[in-house]
């Protein structure tokens, strides 16, 4: 067998430099040397690394509030089990973040608690998509919305534009919503559509918002308005017919 040229050469011990190797060689021992002598199980590095993780991970269960707790993952009720998922998904610091039905399980404190913790990720810059049956919460937190109807993307904007936008045809009339303390007289106006009363009450149909028209009408008969409004769609009504087309 052909005699290898280091056979019988011996390693200096750590610390100490083998002359005969080129710098470079020697560069490369020394950091090995210094990374294994006892006491430094660990590259410098890593060590930094575990202790910014370990930092994180306490603030993130602070945010959740989460900190403090003592019970192991497995012994937590579903309502800390959601805040415990909500903390995993923001351990790497992203930009953006999903979440699915996020307050369920949650009690009303939870709820309050993850509607600030939206609103301040949202402050930092981030985007927060929330997939959720509940549109009251949606309203919440959300300031874009956009629904899907059988796999398509069928409305998208604010809540109450998504709203406006799946009405049905007769929805393109503005409601306006009128009380009086007296007995509510007959009013003509070319843009009103159709009236619907009770009593004092009533809501007008009209092709545009003619709210200053009608006050002026109104005042001029001696009427006092304890309300005037737009009626809104309602939105549940509105996204269930969407649902259903």
């Amino acid at each position: 067998m052909p005699r290898r040229r280091d056979r019988g050469r011996q390693r200096p011990a750590p610390g100490k430099e083998d002359h005969r190797l080129p710098p470079r060689r020697r560069r490369v021992l020394r950091e090995h040397d210094r990374r294994t002598e006892p006491g430094l199980l660990r590259p410098v590095l890593r060590d930094e690394r575990e202790r910014s993780a370990k930092t994180r991970i306490a603030e993130l269960l602070d945010l959740v509030h989460l900190g403090g707790v003592t019970q192991k993952a497995g012994e937590y009720s579903r309502g800390m089990k959601q805040r415990l998922g909500l903390a995993q998904a923001l351990i790497n610091d992203p930009n953006v973040l999903f979440l699915d039905e996020p307050t369920a399980n949650l009690d009303p404190e939870g709820v309050r608690e993850y509607r600030d913790l939206v609103e301040h990720l949202a402050a930092e810059g981030k985007t927060v998509f929330v997939s959720s049956h509940i549109l009251s919460e949606v309203r919440e937190v959300c300031r874009t919305v956009g629904l899907l109807a059988k796999g398509k993307l069928v409305a998208q904007g604010t809540l109450d534009e998504v709203a406006r936008t799946l009405a049905p045809a007769d929805g393109d009339a503005v409601r306006i919503v009128v009380e009086t303390r007296e007995h509510l007289p007959d009013i003509a106006d070319p843009e009103i559509v159709a009236v619907e009363r009770n009593g004092n009450r009533a809501v007008f149909r009209a092709k545009t918002d003619i709210r200053d028209r009608l006050a002026a009408t109104l005042l001029d008969q001696g009427l006092h308005v304890r309300e005037m409004r737009i009626e809104e769609p309602d939105i549940e009504d509105v996204f269930m017919a969407a649902y259903q087309r």
